[in-house]
């Protein structure tokens, strides 16, 4: 074996150890995801969150000071030393590694494709909020979403995240943007976890498919209506045009027929706007929006093309709130002047 560390020399590493035995063996880890004290500075708090990421490698983040990476950059800043020392290291201790079990406990939320939502099987997600800060409204306000909306949505910073599962409680810090919806089902609250800028757990989710995203918020009835395909979009339409909005849990959700039927009583012009990814070669946004509103008559909506934005919050950051305003209200069908908005 070359001592290297370019992928192809780690990846034949892999096929003779695996990332978890490594851990494993250096640091005495025996669950994912775990938080211990940084072992290359002085961590009197354990910050260090260890995990797998959404593409099944073992990844950590730094929470008090920024690092992360994967299982070689950890060594590499353990050991003070190069990725390709540390292979080298590795190499050398590879008959011990071998001897430690490759059993995992997943105690959290593991895996997934990018932008997914992630409800960890058989536990249960519970947070501790925090007081809202100056970077949150400003976050939001990006997004299109007003101060007074986040107050009345259920909407809350957090600042920890714990997962409990037969009768244990693990705990990780939350990212610094982290964020919780909270909707109520029949009486019953579910939350879903929104970390924008994380690079393993941007969602954690207890909805199930059947909750729509500020449905408590709806009016009992209403000229139009907005169906959107996340409720960060359902925010920011509501905001800007003061139309009711709601969301799915996926694009790919087909809602019951009842629901859409008692929603057609409700409000006289039911829109669905989901994301134009005009930039990919297959629209899936454009293509499941149609077969919603082919299903059930509603009306297909979505942000031109040439805005080069994919939905409205994307559309508000590029643009500004006023062009965003405006280009919304005349999709959904709404007089330009400003005073018509209810809010």
């Amino acid at each position: 074996m070359i001592l290297t560390a370019r992928p192809d020399d780690l990846n034949s590493l892999y096929r003779i150890v695996s990332e978890f035995q490594i851990i494993s063996y250096y640091l005495g880890i025996t669950e994912l995801p775990c938080i211990i004290n940084a072992p290359y500075r002085p961590d009197r708090k354990p910050s260090l969150s260890i995990f797998q990421g959404m593409d099944g490698h073992i990844r950590f983040k730094d929470q008090a000071r920024g690092d992360s990476g994967r299982v070689l950059d950890l060594l590499s800043l353990m050991w003070a030393c190069t990725a390709q020392e540390a292979f080298r290291r590795l190499c050398r201790d590879l008959s011990d590694i071998r001897r430690v079990p490759d059993k995992k406990k997943l105690s959290g939320p593991v895996s997934g494709k990018q932008g997914s939502s992630l409800p960890h099987q058989g536990s249960d997600v519970r947070v501790k909020t925090r007081d809202w800060r100056p970077y949150d409204y400003e976050f939001w306000e990006k997004q299109g979403v007003d101060k007074w909306f986040l107050d009345i949505s259920n909407t809350y910073p957090i600042s920890t995240i714990f997962f409990i599962r037969e009768g244990k409680t693990t705990s990780m810090p939350a990212d610094k943007y982290a964020y919780v919806y909270v909707e109520f089902k029949d009486g019953n609250p579910t939350i879903k976890i929104y970390q924008p800028f994380s690079d393993h757990l941007k969602w954690i989710s207890k909805h199930d498919r059947s909750v729509w995203d500020l449905w408590t918020l709806l009016p009992e009835r209403g000229n139009h209506l907005v169906i959107t395909s996340s409720r960060k979009d359902a925010m920011c339409v509501w905001c800007c045009t003061g139309t009711p909005s709601t969301s799915l849990q996926g694009e790919g959700y087909v809602p019951k027929p009842h629901v859409i039927s008692s929603l057609k009583q409700r409000f006289e012009n039911i829109h669905v706007l989901f994301d134009n990814d005009f930039n990919k070669e297959i629209n899936y946004g454009r293509m499941y929006s149609e077969k919603l509103c082919d299903e059930y008559s509603l009306h297909q909506i979505e942000i031109p093309s040439l805005y080069k934005s994919k939905d409205p919050s994307d559309l508000t950051k590029n643009h500004g709130r006023k062009l965003a305003t405006r280009v919304l209200r005349d999709m959904i069908g709404l007089p330009q002047d400003p005073d018509d908005i209810p809010f």
